[in-house]
């Protein structure tokens, strides 16, 4: 989380050129993530449709089930991109922020691979974002790690699979939690430094 905040405070500079400069977030951006959002939200409810029959495990059918029952609340919140007022600005960010793209030294890490999201073009990949879609993408990564421990482990398959979603569930919210105190208490701290 503090290499983080460093990372996206280094790629905030207002000062620099135009291609580090800050923006606010416009209708045309609005327009953008609402396009994104809504056409990964539609590939991914149609693989869920095409494929339930096909999940077997009672824990993964509750909730693949009830991500099928929110799309319409998913879709207004989607909706919502395009009025909601933000008062934030839009930075250069890694882009495919994950586990995988951090190396860990003996008493640190370096980040690695920051050209964006392999499958997007390179327009798009030029792109300011929030730099709090690197912190969700990292927080989801730390998700998958878990879940894939949790399930995909002989080590728990003995356990009953709802008190391992449980303690996966627990694990996850204290992730999520941590993360972001100190991703935004490392960014205040360097921001004022900085100063």
């Amino acid at each position: 989380a503090k290499r983080t905040a460093e990372m996206h405070l280094a790629l905030y500079a207002p000062q620099a050129n135009e291609m580090f400069a800050p923006e606010q977030f416009n209708d045309e951006y609005r327009q953008f993530i609402h396009k994104r959002l809504t056409d990964l939200l539609e590939r991914r409810y149609n693989l869920l449709i095409n494929n339930y029959a096909k999940i077997t495990d009672p824990v993964t059918q509750k909730l693949a089930w009830d991500f099928m029952e929110a799309k319409e609340l998913i879709d207004e919140f989607a909706k919502d991109i395009l009025t909601r007022e933000i008062d934030s600005q839009r930075i250069r960010i890694h882009g495919d922020y994950h586990l995988g793209q951090v190396l860990a030294t003996k008493n640190d890490c370096i980040i690695i691979d920051c050209e964006g999201e392999p499958e997007s073009q390179i327009t798009d990949r030029k792109i300011k974002h929030s730099p709090l879609k690197d912190v969700a993408g990292m927080i989801r990564s730390y998700h998958y790690a878990i879940s894939a421990k949790m399930f995909n482990d002989p080590e728990t398959a003995k356990f009953d699979p709802v008190r391992v979603q449980t303690a996966a569930d627990r694990w996850y919210k204290l992730i999520q939690q941590t993360y972001m105190e100190k991703y935004l208490e490392n960014k205040l701290a360097a921001s004022n430094t900085a100063l």
